[in-house]
């Protein structure tokens, strides 16, 4: 039995078919963890085409940061805040990540 809600979660995006309607992306979430209401914060998205993961980080400003260790020599490129989270650059989400506030 826990004893504290983790500090993190991450939430897989089911790729969509008819089955498994897609995810929507919400920046802040809240989840029953033993019966308390816990918030957390969208602090990272990972996608995947192309053979290849590269990832999107959020800060606590809102800033949207692009990672992509194939490029830009792994430095991290800042993108511009009203960018659509599904897809990065002919990648699809696949995993979204939380930190709990």
């Amino acid at each position: 039995r826990f004893t504290d809600s983790p500090p993190f979660v991450f939430i897989e995006m089911p790729a969509a078919d008819t089955r498994f309607p897609r995810l929507e992306i919400e920046r802040e979430v809240v989840l029953s963890f033993d019966g308390v209401a816990v918030r957390w914060r969208l602090f990272g998205l990972i996608y995947l085409g192309q053979r290849h993961f590269t990832a999107r980080f959020i800060r606590g400003d809102g800033s949207i940061w692009y990672h992509d260790g194939m490029n830009a020599d792994g430095q991290c490129v800042l993108e511009d805040d009203t960018v659509s989270l599904r897809e990065a650059r002919g990648r699809t989400v696949c995993m979204m990540m939380y930190v709990r506030l």
